[in-house]
């Protein structure tokens, strides 16, 4: 009832969505999936060189012509810096709208209880389509973005220059997650369009299709207030003169 609720919000927010397609209970299908996740531990030293750039003022020219740039001053810097990873998910399935599942995140994944036929009794579950080795890049991306974060912090200044970095993994371990996600499908002109709620946090992520009709009618509407609001104007112009 929660998952239906949060779609309904959610669909009747589209404003420029066909009407058809906010018909979603006579033409979509709203199934619950299991969809399967690797998560990824991990604790990492990273040793980095680079540069710090510290802003500063001048005044230059003179008379009428002074004024002041802002300038950098660059010192070379090098550090260790070590992170911690805890449960970074990657979905492990195709067929989905990856960037929208994505956007499901994060995921209350130390809720998590061991597997049991109890838990998947009604609904679809997912295998994995790809396997742990095959999903660790995804989960390498956002570490190394977070291990940038993590460098450009420990540099300081207004600027950084990352020149060189090198992570070593002290510890890597993984899991193998089923996590529930509500999915409605809905076919309109021919094209499937899906939105995905977050069976755990009732987030909602989804495409949808755009009504041609109630674009051109909301341009043909602030066509019309912009002339409506220029004829006031230069009437009030006028009578003022």
């Amino acid at each position: 009832k929660t998952a239906k609720v949060a779609l309904e919000k959610w669909i009747n927010s589209r404003w420029f969505a066909p009407s058809e397609f906010k018909k979603y209970n006579q033409k979509g299908s709203f199934t619950s999936v299991y969809a399967a996740y690797f998560t990824y531990d991990a604790d990492t030293t990273t040793q980095y060189s680079g540069q710090r750039g510290d802003h500063y003022t001048v005044t230059v020219g003179s008379g009428d012509d002074a004024h002041t740039e802002t300038r950098t001053d660059w010192t070379h810097v090098s550090g260790t810096v070590t992170d911690l990873f805890d449960d970074v998910a990657v979905l492990a399935n195709t067929g989905f709208d990856q960037d929208k599942v994505t956007k499901l995140e994060p995921w209350p994944t130390h809720d998590a209880k061991p597997y049991t036929p109890q838990y998947v009794a009604g609904h679809l579950c997912r295998t994995y389509d790809n396997d742990a080795e095959e999903c660790f890049p995804v989960a390498k991306a956002v570490m190394d973005a977070q291990i940038e974060s993590t460098i450009r912090r420990d540099i300081g200044g207004d600027e950084q220059r990352i020149s060189s970095k090198s992570t070593v993994f002290h510890s890597l371990l993984y899991k193998h997650l089923l996590l529930p996600i509500w999915l409605l499908t809905v076919v309109y002109d021919g094209r499937p369009f899906q939105v995905f709620i977050n069976g755990m946090t009732g987030e909602v992520q989804g495409q949808r299709p755009w009504s041609k009709v109630k674009i051109a009618a909301a341009v043909v509407a602030a066509v019309i207030v912009a002339v409506i609001i220029a004829v006031i104007w230069s009437r009030s112009g006028s009578g003022t003169s």
